[in-house]
């Protein structure tokens, strides 16, 4: 009796959503530095930021997306701790790669 007819006029929607996923992960990082800085480092995100790294470089590793990877390497180039957060990346991504052959399955990994 009803029905519902949707056209979708741009192809690449689900990047568009991407896209958008990663500008908001930008912006809330800019975010989190801004206030940072205006605070006189009275404030910190530490741990958000950590987490916020960890989400998009577990992101890139399951899309193996060249675009996901520039989101993983935006966030380290934008941060005070350069070499800090790419060994972060080498721990995470060697971290998933042991527990996901120990276990055979895609297990959370605790950072």
């Amino acid at each position: 009796v009803m029905s519902c007819y949707r056209k979708v006029i741009d192809s690449g929607s689900s990047f568009s959503a991407r896209n958008e996923h990663n500008n908001i992960r930008d912006k809330i990082f800019e975010s989190q530095m801004y206030l940072q800085n205006k605070f006189n480092g009275e404030i910190s995100f530490a741990a958000r930021k950590k987490a916020v790294f960890a989400s998009a470089v577990f992101k890139w590793y399951r899309s193996k997306d060249k675009r996901d990877y520039q989101v993983v390497r935006n966030i380290i180039n934008g941060s005070k701790q350069q070499l800090l957060y790419t060994i972060y990346f080498a721990y995470l991504v060697s971290a998933k790669k042991v527990v996901s052959l120990l276990f055979k399955e895609d297990k959370r990994i605790r950072f």
